[in-house]
């Protein structure tokens, strides 16, 4: 049983919770290529999967098709090559260290441009899926805008633990972006983007690895608690 949380943390997967992965553009590629069109390979860090398909339709000068309709195919594509997709990624380190804190009045959410389906296929094969309150966490199937995620998300929180508040955890540029908006970011540097430059979005807290951060991380966390 969850216990009401005084502070909520939205996660970021991709490059966060597991790493990042071979081929992050096949599913979207493949989804295209079945639609004949040659997608080009653009830049997926930090945006959501709706957001990704509806930037490969106006690429391609295709209008036919809307962005929904592609993520479908994508998922489709996902889940019939899951095992290829989920070769070489792994739990990143530190993970499951800050999920099992959840006891101490923390509660553990999702706010990823994943839609749920692609979610679940990416944290399943680790045990992961299930370590969420899917209820207030958020998708990247109903939105081209990460930042409407963190907003979605905080919505939802504020409604059911109108005193908790809210800590992102991410590893990009956007997430950090986007999470200032709603309350305090922590960037952790294990996807795609170095320490420097996720300085430069002026995160609460820049850490190489969540375990080399832990200590840092648990103490911004316990100071959230203590406004309360």
């Amino acid at each position: 049983m969850f216990s009401d949380p005084d502070c909520v943390v939205c996660w970021d997967l991709d490059g966060t919770l597991v790493s990042v992965g071979t081929d992050t553009h096949g599913p979207f590629q493949e989804a295209a290529n079945q639609l004949g069109l040659a997608a080009p390979r653009i830049d997926v860090h930090g945006k959501t999967d709706l957001g990704i398909c509806a930037e490969l339709l106006a690429a391609t000068g295709h209008t036919t098709t809307a962005p929904a309709e592609l993520l479908a195919l994508v998922e489709q594509v996902t889940i019939a090559g899951s095992a290829r997709f989920i070769a070489g990624r792994s739990v990143l380190p530190g993970v499951n260290e800050i999920l099992r804190l959840r006891p101490e009045g923390l509660r553990h959410v999702l706010c990823t441009g994943n839609s749920p389906l692609r979610a679940q296929a990416k944290l399943e094969p680790f045990g992961l899926w299930d370590r969420f309150d899917l209820d207030l966490s958020t998708f990247g199937d109903t939105t081209i805008d990460r930042l409407d995620l963190l907003l979605l998300a905080r919505d939802r929180v504020a409604r059911r633990f109108p005193r908790a508040r809210i800590v992102v955890i991410g590893d990009t540029p956007l997430d950090i972006r986007a999470g200032r908006s709603v309350g305090s970011v922590i960037a952790v540097a294990t996807g795609t983007y170095g320490a420097e430059e996720l300085a430069k979005e002026r995160p609460a807290i820049v850490v190489s690895t969540l375990t080399e951060g832990f200590d840092e991380i648990s103490d911004l966390l316990k100071a959230n608690r203590l406004h309360f």
